[in-house]
């Protein structure tokens, strides 16, 4: 008995490790992503997005294709008096299957554009989906945060 209990404890022991050792592959996709961007060096970061990676913008725009999203970042980055700051932070990963995870974060983002500052907080969200051996963004969103004044509820 004392045996069984062991052997059970050892599995519940390195299936977690695994869980966890998964959880690190995506954080470090995610890591690489957000240097790359921080860094300047967008090419790097996009690397890690499908060729029919789908995402939401901040501003709301739907972009369908890795081609289509480095088109709207090639735009934001004309528009920008310096390479923006991406301070992002909280990041969760939850596995959907064993080759699909999902990844949920936020942000605190600061833009410099014609001579004015301006900071944002957001949620993000991605799907990664690993192919070949490689985990890649097969889509994602960043949704501002929205301050909402409390609501006293109605008695």
């Amino acid at each position: 008995m004392k045996k069984l209990f062991i052997i059970c404890i050892a599995f519940a022991v390195i299936g977690r490790l695994s869980a966890q050792s998964k959880d690190a592959e995506i954080l470090k996709v995610w890591n690489h992503i957000y240097e790359a961007f921080n860094s300047g060096e967008t090419e790097k970061g996009f690397t890690y997005y499908s060729a029919n990676a789908w995402e939401i913008s901040p501003d709301g725009n739907i972009y369908k294709s890795k081609s289509e999203i480095r088109t709207s970042w090639d735009t934001f980055m004309k528009m920008m008096d310096e390479k923006p700051k991406f301070t992002p932070s909280n990041p969760e990963v939850k596995f959907i299957t064993p080759d699909v995870a999902l990844i949920t974060w936020q942000t605190e983002d600061e833009m410099k554009m014609q001579g004015q500052t301006m900071k944002s907080k957001n949620n993000g969200l991605a799907i990664l989906k690993k192919t070949g051996g490689k985990w890649l963004v097969e889509a994602d969103a960043l949704i501002p945060i929205m301050e909402m004044p409390m609501m006293e509820a109605k008695k």
